[in-house]
């Protein structure tokens, strides 16, 4: 299962209760918080430039606190295996499920 543009759309509401329910300190999920809030950019490109854009959703891209944070988003995914007999093994935006 590869999720397709799976930085751009982390809902950072969710991320913020999936790090609470993985037990992260307090101090951790505020810092994820304050990032994640009254984000915005502009596109340029030739001679136009965009009044700025918010930014509601996402994980900034290539930002290495984004590829630990998402670790923890959706966790649910990795709870899908019902026996012994199967499996779910994930990495950042790819995860496989093995029977």
């Amino acid at each position: 299962l590869d999720i397709e543009g799976a930085f751009p759309n982390v809902v950072p509401e969710r991320l913020l209760h999936d790090l609470q329910m993985a037990g992260i300190p307090n101090q951790y999920i505020k810092f994820m918080d304050r990032m994640l809030t009254d984000r915005r950019t502009k596109l340029k490109f030739d001679d136009y430039e965009s009044p700025w854009i918010p930014i509601i959703s996402s994980l900034g891209q290539g930002d290495p606190i984004s590829l630990i944070s998402f670790l923890f988003y959706n966790p649910g995914l990795l709870r899908i295996p019902q026996d012994d007999r199967e499996d779910a093994v994930a990495f950042v935006d790819d995860t496989a499920f093995l029977a």
